[in-house]
């Protein structure tokens, strides 16, 4: 609301105010838009008329170098050129990258099974003793987790109740880790002196 009449508006020879009929650029005219006068004595202004909101940083962006009355000379697109003019060479860049290679052209997936003659790198030697003794470390850490399984089951009360299915998996597990832990150290014990 405002005390006085917004920019553009006329009081009638009736009393009322509205905006005048306007022609838009494509030729057409708009309607007269009446304006209602608010109980306090203020002008109600449409939503649409309502300038908008700018910060200081969008109207010096918006500004251009060009003074009043002047038009911009071709090529000019105001403050942002350089910035849009880079963006669109690297648009046009990629539209040209996508039809050279073809619409109808798949990207092709990399193969993650090139073998080492292919890529020209040489594989590295795998030690098997330390294979094996990275094995026994976690056939010894996953012991280790069901061993403070089964003592958290015989401090509880109710046993079996606090665990979940996949901790009373790993506890029925424990004899075959056990065993392929000792298959593992004899193994490696094997190794280490063939080494």
């Amino acid at each position: 609301a405002m005390d006085t009449l917004p920019p553009g508006a006329i009081i009638k020879e009736d009393g009322t105010a509205v905006f005048k009929a306007t022609k838009r650029p494509d030729g057409t005219m708009r309607k007269e838009r009446p304006i209602r006068k608010l109980g306090d004595g203020r002008w109600y202004i449409p939503q649409d008329e309502v300038a908008k909101f700018e910060t200081t940083s969008s109207r010096m962006n918006n500004k251009s170098n060009v003074p009043i009355g002047m038009t911009q000379p071709i090529g000019m697109s105001g403050i942002n050129s350089k910035k849009n003019s880079k963006v669109s060479k690297n648009n046009n860049k990629s539209q040209s990258n996508k039809t050279e290679a073809g619409k109808d052209a798949k990207p092709k997936k990399e193969d993650k099974n090139i073998s080492a003659e292919e890529t020209g790198v040489e594989e590295e030697k795998v030690d098997p003793v330390l294979q094996m003794e990275k094995k026994i470390k976690g056939l010894k850490k996953k012991l280790r987790v069901i061993n403070e399984l089964k003592l958290k089951v015989t401090q509880s009360d109710g046993g079996k109740e606090i665990l979940n299915e996949d901790q009373l998996k790993k506890i029925e597990k424990y004899p075959e880790l056990e065993e392929e832990l000792k298959e593992a150290e004899a193994a490696l014990l094997a190794l280490s002196l063939d080494v």
